[in-house]
């Protein structure tokens, strides 16, 4: 007993003498006798950081690697945190618990009841106006000024830290958020941020690490933490309810996406996404119960906003300049070609985007557009199993008005090498566009293609009915269908059960005046 008496004693004293060396530390540099990279070099010395997740973590930017899980707010709290956060990832936690509650029509706050969707509206759109300039461009919101103190704060101390230790990038953010936390108790963030503004070199070069500090920045040479923070939280949302965004939302919103959208990426952006190619980031990381990053997401915001507004619906490639309209498509080659096999699937939402908007695009962007779809089936074509070969198809037919006879042929290749399900909406969207085209060859063989699924023994029901309602839908767009066509989707009605008796075919033959 005695000598463990004198053991925690000796202790005490040894953590009683570092805490004082720290303080005198802190001192000075508070009075201006040592800079913020001595201060950070010598507590480094001394090995005083810590890198336990304290709570202090909760309160500061960081990557979702060294985040507690943060709880879902209710709407009241939720609307207050969105306009006046305390951090990039709290303001988008409180954005995704509002979206996934974006069912609500009315709710009480200060005793009144207000419209849901008004209130969603007036307030997310602030949310989104992030800038690129110095500390005070257009922040002329209190909160807005704040939160960006409060982010360039940590950034600085964290890539400071980076520089002068070299330790690891979850290291690095750990104490980053320790240190932060133990400067304000003593001092505002107003003061703090010019102090702690170090110039870091030029030449110093990011780590392989996806969350290199070096990477974040808030004056554009880097993702910076709002945009990232707010669009996560956008993905979250379409990735659990399966793509597609609440109808609550209004043009302004996504006018503040494209806003996004539409610029190029910068050094540090690029350097993200690829480092995401050989990243270990192979499953998602919950900063809440509703707020994930995912690893088949791009993490530069330009990207991850064209691919948000991707899966709402809305349109977005056509509205590119033609710089972003190619790093786009790099982007797909990136994602795709990157590895010994081909996998479209992280570059999927660009194939679909080329064929829903291809008849918008100006011909320069459609000649780049087929330079990098010929590199693409050039590289699985002679595959006898193409993974996702519906996609280079779909991709195909919105360039088809430039592709010459050699490149419409591959485009039938990969029609053909398509799985069942997707070949009455290949063979519709080929007609249609050959039709558009005047391609009268190309028109009648995809035509008949579909009439040919109507009586394939190898064609379930639901597959002949989308080919029965597509055939029908392609008579009413033009007078010159061949007789024979029009009499096998009769046939083929007459003979299937499934297709007698469905209400959306009898109507699309009405329409085709076949009934």
């Amino acid at each position: 007993m005695i000598v463990l008496g004198c053991s925690l004693k000796i202790m005490e004293e040894k953590s009683s003498i570092r805490s004082s060396k720290m303080e005198q530390m802190l001192q000075d540099f508070f009075n201006g006798k040592m800079s913020f990279k001595d201060l950070v070099s010598k507590l480094h010395e001394k090995k005083v950081f810590k890198f336990d997740d304290e709570d202090e973590i909760l309160n500061q930017f960081c990557p979702p690697s060294v985040w507690k899980r943060s709880p879902t707010f209710r709407i009241p709290e939720a609307f207050f945190v969105l306009e006046h956060p305390e951090t990039s990832w709290q303001r988008s936690a409180a954005l995704s618990s509002l979206l996934f509650a974006s069912n609500k029509t009315v709710f009480e706050l200060d005793g009144q009841w207000l419209k849901f969707s008004t209130e969603l509206n007036s307030r997310i759109v602030g949310a989104f106006a992030v800038t690129h300039g110095g500390l005070r461009d257009d922040l002329s919101d209190s909160s807005a000024y704040y939160l960006r103190l409060q982010t360039v704060a940590t950034l600085s101390i964290a890539q400071t830290i980076r520089y002068m230790t070299g330790l690891s990038s979850e290291k690095v953010w750990k104490s980053a958020a320790w240190l932060k936390g133990l400067l304000l108790k003593r001092v505002s963030v107003e003061w703090l941020v010019p102090q702690v503004q170090a110039e870091i070199p030029d030449s110093l070069s990011q780590s392989a690490d996806l969350w290199d500090p070096l990477g974040f920045d808030v004056r554009g040479h880097g993702v910076h933490p709002d945009e990232l923070a707010l669009l996560l939280a956008i993905d979250s949302y379409q990735y659990t309810l399966h793509g597609g965004l609440s109808p609550l939302f209004s043009d302004a919103f996504f006018n503040a996406m494209r806003r996004i959208a539409s610029r190029t990426l910068n050094t540090g952006e690029m350097a993200i996404i690829r480092k995401q190619q050989s990243s270990r980031f192979d499953s998602p990381m919950f900063v809440s119960d509703t707020l994930f990053v995912r690893p088949d997401i791009p993490l530069g915001p330009p990207l991850l906003a064209r691919q948000v507004l991707h899966n709402s619906g809305a349109k977005w490639l056509a509205g590119l300049s033609l710089e972003a309209f190619i790093e786009t498509l790099d982007y797909l080659s990136l994602v795709s070609l990157t590895g010994k096999d081909p996998d479209l699937a992280k570059g999927e939402w660009i194939l679909m985007a080329l064929y829903r908007e291809g008849k918008e695009l100006s011909l320069d962007h459609l000649h780049r557009a087929a330079q990098y779809w010929n590199d693409l089936v050039q590289r699985v074509a002679g595959e006898k199993q193409v993974n996702r070969a519906h996609l280079l198809a779909r991709a195909g037919i919105g360039l088809f008005r430039i592709l010459d006879v050699a490149q419409k042929a591959v485009l039938d290749q990969f029609v053909e090498w398509a799985d069942l399900p997707w070949k009455p909406g290949l063979f519709a969207g080929l007609a249609k566009m050959a039709a558009k085209e005047r391609d009268i060859t190309c028109w009648k063989r995809n035509l008949t293609a579909l009439a040919d699924m109507l009586f394939d023994s190898t064609v379930d029901d639901q597959q002949k009915l989308d080919a029965a309602i597509l055939l029908a839908q392609a008579f009413q767009d033009s007078a010159d269908v061949p007789i024979e066509l029009k009499m096998s989707l009769l046939e083929a009605v007459k003979q299937e059960p499934v297709l007698e008796r469905n209400v959306s075919l009898r109507i699309e033959l009405r329409r085709s005046e076949l009934m």
